[in-house]
């Protein structure tokens, strides 16, 4: 229920509906296209002017709120990548995979080399 509240819509393909499928069918359209629109009534006790202001600082607030969680977030995979890393950066991973591509190639080449050199008479 609270996926579905925060409007996750992998949450619905999720659910196993048994008995009236119409009767599901109505609610998730419902649910999917059901809005409170709270300036409204916000604008019933405080008026116009004031809902839509109060209504403007609360998506100001949330926008905040969102930018505030993404830069933390980022700000905490730089620290974990290049301060304490925690994390791989991809470059790092890249030459990584690079140098173990070498490292076989190497021990391929190697290994025929010693081949080679177990089958020459002595």
């Amino acid at each position: 229920m609270l996926r579905l509240a925060a409007r996750d819509d992998s949450a619905w393909r999720e659910i196993d509906i048994t008995g009236d499928t119409d009767l599901a069918s109505a609610i998730h359209h419902v649910a999917r296209n059901l809005r409170w629109d709270f300036e409204e009534d916000l604008a019933r006790v405080f008026g116009d002017v004031a809902a839509h202001r109060m209504a403007e600082a609360g998506r100001t607030l949330r926008r905040w709120g969102e930018q505030a969680a993404d830069n933390t977030g980022r700000t905490f995979a730089e620290y974990w990548t290049e301060e304490q890393p925690l994390i791989a950066a991809a470059r790092d991973l890249e030459e990584f995979s690079r140098a173990v591509d070498q490292l076989r190639d190497d021990a391929a080449r190697l290994e025929k080399r010693l081949e080679q050199l177990g089958r020459k008479p002595q």
